[in-house]
Order: C-alpha cells, then structure tokens, then sequence
C-alpha cells in the first residue's frame, strides 16, 4: 500500500516539473524578441506593374506611387486666395468692377475718365523716323477725310508720312455717272514695286458689298514678283474703312482684306480697344479693333464725325509708335 502511494507521488512530481519547464520557456519566449529577417534590397521591391503583379500583401504594405512620399502636413499660404467673384475686371475703358462680369461700372468710368492707350515707349530714341504710305482708295472723299486725321497721328508720333492712292480701274464716264469726286487726282498713284520702299503703310478702302473693291484687289494682284522675292516680308501693315452703313461690312472688309498681309508676310497692326471712343454707344461711330472707320451714309452725305476722325489721329499715333519700336531693336 506504502509503495503505491510513493510511485503515485513521484508521478505527480514528475508532471508538475514538466509544466513548470514549459512555462518557463514560454516566458522565455515572450520577453526575448525574435532576431529581425534582413530587409531585401530596395530593387527586388516591385515599384510598378510593370514589375509584375503584387500579392495582397505587397498591395497593402508598397505604396501606389513609390516616387512621391506622404504629405507631412497640410500647404499653408499667406493669405486666402479671392474666389473668381471678387476679382476685378479691367474693362477696355480702364473700369474695374466687383462683379466678375466685366460689365461697365458707371460711376467708375465718371470719376476716372478712360484716356488712350499707346505702345510702351522706347527705351532709345529709333535711329531715324519711321517711314510711312497711306494708300487710299476714294470716290467721295470719305476715305480721303480719315487719311488726313491718319496722316496727322503718324506725324505727331514721329513718322514720316506720305499720302498715295491706287490707280483707278474705272473710265471716265462711269466715273461722271457715279458722281465721284476728281478733287484727288493730284494725290500720287502708287505702283506695286514701291512698297518696298516704307517700314509700313495704312490702306483706306472703301467697302464693296462687305469687301474690299476691284481697285484695291487688282493693286495687290500686281506684287507678284513682290511675293517670289519676299519683299515685303516683316513690313507693317494697317487697315482704315468708309461703309454706307452702321453694319454695312467695315469688318468683313478687313477680313477680306488680311490675306494680302498674310500671304506677303506683312504684320498686321490693328487698333485693338486702345482708344475709348469705340467704346461710345450714345451716337453712331464707325471703326472697329480692325482700324478706324467712318460711315458715309446711302446718298454718300454723312461725312467723318469729329469721333471718327479722333480715331483715325489715334490710329496713326499708335501706329508710328509700334513701327517706332522696331526701329529702336
């Protein structure tokens, strides 16, 4: 009996040493963290599909973009940023308004009256004056009227300027039945091979049916040889109008016109909204950004406003002032 209990005694030891071995490794387990893998080289990571496709735990751990690291913390700025509402908008009269929309601020355009805008001046004076034509054609002296205001301009901003008109392809006696006027035929008629000769030149033209008339088109159909040589390659070039009425193709004309400049490589210099007059709703005024202009009426009666002259003294100020400028380069 005494020799049973003492075998079943010693098995008892025996599993409670046991236990307490396990434990002890357990703990020993636990508290000693396991030695780290080695990292793999930063190449052998896939940076892009091309790489070939990531597992799932490759998706979850490598970032979509490897290139571009987290965002610290959020950009700040110095001051917010006005939303488009708030912005003010410089109309073509010089106004500002609050609204976004560009519309006219009337007590702005009383306080502060819009004045003429002309190219940024030179930094050195050109080494000579600008040399100008005026080329008109013109029947009933409208034309004739907006190359005198033009001729003025031109002058005032340092140009020298010459009036020309193109030769007439009409005969006299259609001429007596359109009543046209003979006061010109002392202005010089310009031939084709003397284009070469000025920096740039401003041709008048009357409209035909929107476009430029038969006169004008046959002058410029004779600088082929113009054309082969490239002569007339960087000249300026700008544009005047007369139409019989408010819509009657001032700039139709002007578009009907442009291909002469653009074939033979001349700079088109138009007017743009440099000066307020074509702002000016409260009468009819001709002119456009194309260049100025005047509207002569059905009968031809309506001669050149004193606004539409203005526009004209403009144009050949702002004219002479960009052919200025290229001078002094």
């Amino acid at each position: 009996m005494g020799g049973k209990i003492s075998k079943t005694l010693k098995k008892a030891k025996t599993k409670r040493r046991s236990a307490e071995t396990s434990a002890d490794a357990q703990g020993s387990a636990v508290a000693t963290p396991a030695p780290a893998a080695p990292s793999a080289p930063a190449s052998s990571a896939p940076t892009s599909d091309a790489a070939g496709p990531a597992t799932d735990a490759q998706k979850e751990t490598v970032p979509h973009d490897s290139t571009i690291g987290p965002v610290s913390s959020a950009p700040t700025v110095d001051k917010e940023l006005p939303v488009a509402s708030e912005v003010k908008a410089e109309t073509a009269t010089g106004a500002t308004t609050a609204k976004g929309d560009a519309s006219a601020d009337a007590d702005a355009l009383k306080s502060s009256p819009p004045t003429d805008q002309l190219a940024a001046p030179v930094k050195s004076s050109p080494a000579r004056k600008p040399k100008i034509y005026v080329i008109i054609h013109s029947n009933w002296g409208h034309d004739k009227q907006l190359a005198d205001a033009i001729m003025k301009g031109l002058e005032e901003g340092g140009a020298e300027a010459k009036v020309w008109r193109v030769r007439e392809t009409l005969s006299t006696e259609v001429l007596e039945k359109m009543h046209a006027s003979t006061a010109f035929e002392d202005i010089p008629i310009i031939e084709p091979e003397q284009m070469v000769e000025p920096d740039g030149f401003l041709f008048g033209i009357p409209t035909r049916y929107g476009t430029q008339p038969a006169q004008v088109k046959t002058f410029w159909d004779g600088t082929g040889n113009l054309w082969q040589k490239g002569a007339l390659i960087g000249k300026y070039g700008g544009l005047f109008f007369s139409t019989a009425t408010q819509h009657g193709g001032q700039e139709t004309a002007a578009f009907s016109f442009l291909p002469h400049f653009a074939h033979h490589g001349i700079l088109f210099v138009p007017i743009g909204y440099t000066t307020p007059i074509l702002n000016d709703n409260t009468e009819v005024v001709g002119g456009s950004p194309y260049g100025a202009g005047t509207i002569a009426g059905g009968d031809g009666s309506r001669q050149p406003s004193q606004k539409e002259l203005d526009i004209g003294i403009h144009q050949g100020k702002h004219f002479a002032a960009i052919v200025s400028r290229s001078l002094s380069a």
